[in-house]
């Protein structure tokens, strides 16, 4: 784990130690080893090592000081930067809880100047055998500045610090936390320290729950980044030129819903387009005026108000664009666009209506129709599929397939002379 106040935790490796045994010099070795990959991989220069207390961990310290400019072993005890700031904070910690008057009194200022949905942190005195629960004397101290300015600096707690003016040792003690809580530059190096040492707990944390192992985190952004995968490039499918014109022509869309540059390239798309079809030349218009007023009407729904949203909720855009081209009012370009529309929205949005054509070749040729010609299948599709637009009778396709012979459709059908009963 790579820890640096200036950046988020990085995970960088691991290892799989399998038979070997932990010896001092194996540790150092591999922990040089991946000093020297950092550094080779990023330029970056490793200050420092964190390990676990335990005696061949402690052994690999020394082996790793004696070879590289890091340092090793308990991060508190190696930087005096760090180690003071634990002493100082403990010194408050153990000065308030030794005093049952004083900690009694910061209990009281917690109970009412912290509010009940917010925590209370008490001061925390570390555990020798467990280094993490010096970050956590640090944080308590941290959290608790305003509690700790107002019982030390305030005027109404005077009385309270007459009591421990004597005997000398413990005045000494009370000057110098005194002097600590009201110095800005200790709580800026408290903050700093803290900000320093949470990355390694967070990870600590994980690594020593029990409730979640941490194989799961992996599999989830696994399955994040899968999830993520099958998105784009359903994304990449659907995000088609006609899908971006239409979604711009559309009257009820709203052109701050384009990601980035979705809305100058549909735009673009839009003009290749017309140049593609013939509509420039048909309209006698040149690229520059489509592409003016391809971008005035996507100005012109940003300032829709939401009276004009509810009078365009529901209309068919070629329905909308017919419309409005045909008014004696209609603003220049809305003709052009009205052709651009009636070709854009002309296109499906699915294949349904090609695989249900299939669907009825299929209906067509079964295995008791297999001797019929190619001819005479396309003939009995052309007429059973434009029967239902030459009359007003609809027919289930679902029911027809399972039931062919049906008497209900024969009868239905047979009312009309046109169609033909298959």
């Amino acid at each position: 784990m790579v820890v640096d106040p200036g950046m988020k935790s990085l995970f960088w490796s691991s290892l799989a130690t399998g038979t070997e045994q932990h010896t001092a010099q194996f540790m150092a070795a591999q922990l040089e080893r991946v000093i020297a990959e950092i550094h080779r991989e990023t330029r970056a220069l490793v200050v420092g090592v964190l390990t676990d207390n335990a005696p061949n961990m402690a052994s690999a310290w020394e082996l790793l000081e004696n070879k590289l400019p890091v340092f090793g072993g308990d991060i508190f005890k190696k930087i005096l930067f760090m180690k003071k700031i634990k002493e100082d904070a403990l010194s408050i910690v153990h000065f308030v809880r030794e005093h049952h008057a004083l900690l009694d009194q910061f209990r009281h200022l917690q109970r009412t100047q912290i509010p009940p949905d917010q925590a209370r942190h008490a001061l925390v005195i570390p555990v020798a055998t467990r280094w993490y629960t010096a970050h956590a004397c640090l944080r308590s101290v941290l959290h608790n500045r305003a509690i700790l300015e107002d019982l030390f600096q305030s005027s109404r707690h005077a009385h309270l610090m007459e009591r421990y003016n004597a005997p000398a040792t413990v005045r000494s003690k009370l000057l110098f936390v005194k002097e600590l809580i009201g110095s800005d530059f200790f709580w800026q190096n408290l903050a700093f320290a803290v900000a320093m040492v949470v990355p390694v707990i967070e990870a600590l944390r994980e690594l020593e729950s029990d409730g979640v192992p941490t194989m799961s985190r992996n599999t989830r952004r696994r399955v994040r980044a899968e999830f993520y995968g099958f998105v784009n490039e359903r994304w990449k499918f659907v995000h088609t030129n006609a899908i971006s014109i239409a979604y711009l022509l559309d009257p009820n869309t709203d052109p701050d819903g384009f990601i980035d540059s979705d809305e100058a390239d549909s735009i673009s798309q839009a003009c290749a387009f017309a140049v593609r079809t013939g509509m420039l030349d048909r309209l006698e218009i040149t690229r520059a005026q489509l592409n003016r007023w391809l971008y005035a009407f996507a100005d012109e729904k940003r300032s829709y108000t939401e009276e004009d949203k509810e009078k365009n909720a529901g209309a068919f855009p070629r329905h909308w664009w017919r419309s409005h081209a045909k008014q004696a009012n209609a603003k220049i370009g809305y003709k052009a666009l009205n052709l651009l529309a009636s070709y854009v929205f002309s296109i499906p949005t699915s294949s349904a209506s090609s695989e249900r054509a299939w669907s009825i070749f299929d209906y067509i040729h079964t295995k008791k129709r297999n001797r019929l010609s190619t001819t005479k299948v396309e003939m009995l599709a052309f007429v059973y599929i434009n029967s239902a637009a030459k009359t007003n009778v609809k027919l289930d396709l679902a029911r027809l397939q399972l039931y062919p012979e049906a008497e209900e459709h024969d009868i239905e059908v047979n009312n009309h002379e046109d169609t033909l009963v298959m």
